[in-house]
C-alpha cells in the first residue's frame, strides 16, 4: 500500500544518531551564498570548467547564468518547447549547451547570448521510425558532452517503438548518427566516461543502462555491456574502485542505488531507500530521496541525499564503505524551509557543490563550519507559491 501525500506529511521524521552528531558527520558544508529566482523550480545546476560561473535551468524554460556570487549576469531563453537540460562545456568556461523538447541542441556563448552558435538537430531524410506516432521528430531529454568536448549525445522520449541516442560533431554541427536499438523507453540520462572518450552509459525508464564503445561503427558492435536494472533508471555515475575506472552507479525512480561492475551482468551491490535513509541517518526512508551522485577526491563516489520532511528537513552527503552507506557530511541552512532539491553539481577541485531546489533557490555549498550569521539571498523577493514535494518522470 502507497503513502499518500497527506499521510507522508503526517509521517514526522528525524534523525537517527547514537553519539555525537559532529562525529558522525565529520565534515560540514555551509551555504556561502544563495540566490532566489522567483517561483519557477529548479530543473538542474551546473558549474563551468573554472568555477568563476554557474546555471540554473528553470521550469519557465528559461536558463539563468550567474556569477561567483551567485547574481544572475544572463538569462536566456534558449527554445520556444520546453527545455529539459543544460550544462556548460567541459573544456570552455563561456561555452554551454541547452536541449529541449522542440528536438534540437544548442550551443551557446555567453558573451554573446542573443543566438545560439550552433544548432544540433536530426538531419537526416530518412530517419529509422516505427509505429505510432506517425511524426518523426524526436523530443530531447537529456545529453551529455564528452570529456574532450567534440561530441554531443542526445537521449529523446520514446517515439512510437524506438528511443533514439543522437550523436554530433561539436565542431561542426553535423549530425554523425544514431543508435535506436538499444531502449524501448524514455532515455532519462547519458554518461560520458570521465577519461575514455569513446565510452559511452545511457539509463532508461525501461529499466536498462547500456555501455557503448563509439570507436566500433554499427550499434551491435557498439553495445559492450547491457544492465537490467528491473527499476527505472534516474542518473548514473562512472567511478573507480580497486584503481579500475569501469563502475556505475545508478540511482532509481524509486530512489535506490545499484552498483554495477560494467565487466559483469549483476550488480554487486544494491542499496534500497531505506539504506540511504540510514546512510543519511533519518528514520523515516519515505521521506528521504536522492539529489546527485558525485566524486569524491579517493576512490568511490559520494551521495548527496536528503528528507523532504517540512518540519526537519536536511540535506546530506554519504559514501560507500564496508558494503554499507556511511554519513559523511551535513549540508543544513539555519533558513531551511525543507523544499525537495531537485538538482545538484560538484565544483571543480572538490571546492563544495552548488543546489537547486524547487522553491526556486539556489545554493552554493562551501566546506567548513557555518559562518557566524546567516547570508541573506541575493534577491529579496522570497514569496514562493506553494508546492508539493512530490516528485513525477524527470520531465
Amino acid at each position: 500500500m502507497s503513502i499518500s501525500d497527506l499521510d507522508l506529511d503526517a509521517l514526522s521524521d528525524k534523525d537517527d544518531i547514537e553519539g555525537d552528531f559532529d562525529a558522525v558527520f565529520s565534515s560540514s558544508f555551509h551555504p556561502a551564498q544563495t540566490c532566489s529566482l522567483g517561483t519557477s523550480y529548479v530543473l538542474n545546476v551546473d558549474v563551468n570548467c573554472d568555477n568563476s560561473k554557474y546555471l540554473a535551468c528553470i521550469s519557465s524554460n528559461e536558463v539563468k547564468v550567474m556569477n561567483e556570487l551567485l547574481t544572475v549576469t544572463n538569462t536566456l531563453k534558449p527554445h520556444q518547447d520546453d527545455v529539459t537540460r543544460a550544462a556548460f562545456s567541459k573544456i570552455d568556461p563561456n561555452l554551454l549547451f541547452t536541449s529541449s523538447k522542440d528536438c534540437t541542441v544548442k550551443l551557446w556563448d555567453i558573451r554573446t547570448p542573443d543566438k545560439a552558435t550552433i544548432i544540433f538537430q536530426d538531419t537526416s531524410s530518412a530517419s529509422k521510425h516505427s509505429g505510432p506516432p506517425s511524426s518523426a521528430k524526436k523530443p530531447i531529454l537529456t545529453f551529455d558532452t564528452s570529456q574532450d568536448s567534440k561530441v554531443v549525445c542526445a537521449g529523446t522520449e520514446q517515439m512510437g517503438e524506438d528511443s533514439y541516442l543522437l550523436f554530433w560533431d561539436i565542431r561542426g554541427g553535423s549530425l554523425m548518427g544514431g543508435y535506436w536499438e538499444s531502449h524501448e523507453d524514455d532515455i532519462t540520462c547519458i554518461k560520458f566516461h570521465p577519461s575514455n572518450n569513446d565510452s559511452l552509459a545511457s539509463g532508461s525508464t525501461d529499466g536498462l543502462v547500456n555501455v557503448f564503445d563509439l570507436s566500433q561503427g554499427k550499434e551491435d558492435d557498439a553495445l559492450i555491456s547491457c544492465h537490467n536494472t528491473e527499476d527505472s533508471v534516474s542518473s548514473l555515475h562512472w567511478f573507480t574502485k580497486k584503481e579500475s575506472p569501469r563502475y556505475l552507479a545508478i540511482s532509481t525512480h524509486t530512489e535506490g542505488i545499484q552498483l554495477w561492475d560494467t565487466d559483469h551482468y549483476q550488480p554487486y551491490q544494491s542499496f534500497s531507500r531505506s539504506d540511504v535513509a540510514h546512510g543519511i541517518r533519518r528514520k523515516v526512508p519515505e521521506h528521504t530521496y536522492i539529489v546527485g551522485m558525485h566524486d569524491q577526491e579517493e576512490q568511490g563516489f559520494l551521495l548527496l541525499a536528503g528528507s523532504r520532511y517540512a518540519a526537519d528537513p536536511c540535506l546530506r552527503l554519504c559514501t560507500v564503505k564496508n558494503k554499507k552507506l556511511k554519513p559523511v557530511a551535513d549540508l543544513k541552512a539555519a533558513s531551511s524551509k525543507g523544499s525537495l532539491v531537485r538538482d545538484s553539481a560538484q565544483l571543480r577541485g572538490f571546492a563544495g557543490y552548488i543546489t537547486g531546489a524547487e522553491d526556486g533557490v539556489v545554493t552554493l555549498w562551501k566546506s567548513g563550519p557555518k559562518p557566524e550569521h546567516e547570508l541573506q539571498p541575493t534577491t529579496s523577493n522570497l514569496k514562493m507559491k506553494n508546492k508539493t514535494n512530490k516528485r513525477d518522470k524527470p520531465y
